[in-house]
C-alpha cells in the first residue's frame, strides 16, 4: 500500500493493525475515518471514530484507545469520537465507500412541532 501524503510509511504499513487493535478494545465495535499524519519529525498525530456497543464505559474506552496508539503505536497524540452503534452520520468501514450513509440538514433537523 503506497503512503498517503503526510502519512508515515510505518503508519500505512501498519494501519491494519492500528484498526484491528482498536476493534479489540472492549466494547468497540467498528473503528472508521481513521487518519494518522506527522506533525513533526517527532510526533505523530491521529484522528479516528469508534463505534461502541450501548453498554460500553467510554471513558474508558477513550482512556484505554489513547494509551494503546501511544504506547503500542507511538502515536503521540490522538482525538477519539465515540459513537453510539446506531449512529448515522458518518461512513463506516463496513460498507463500501459508495454506499456509506452520510447525513444530511434535512437529517439533522431538530424541529419539535
Amino acid at each position: 500500500m503506497a503512503a498517503k501524503p503526510c502519512e508515515p510509511e510505518r503508519i500505512t504499513s501498519g494501519r491494519s493493525a492500528i484498526r484491528a487493535d482498536l476493534i479489540a478494545l472492549p466494547g468497540v465495535t467498528d473503528v472508521h475515518d481513521l487518519h494518522i499524519r506527522t506533525l513533526t519529525s517527532e510526533m505523530e498525530v491521529a484522528s479516528a471514530h469508534l463505534k461502541v456497543r450501548e453498554d460500553a464505559d467510554t471513558r474508558r474506552v477513550l482512556t484505554m484507545a489513547a494509551q494503546l496508539m501511544r504506547e503500542r503505536h507511538r502515536v503521540g497524540h490522538a482525538t477519539l469520537q465515540v459513537e453510539p452503534t446506531d449512529h448515522k452520520g458518518c461512513g463506516t468501514t463496513s460498507a463500501p465507500a459508495g454506499q456509506r450513509q452520510r447525513a444530511s440538514i434535512s437529517d439533522l433537523s431538530t424541529s419539535d412541532s
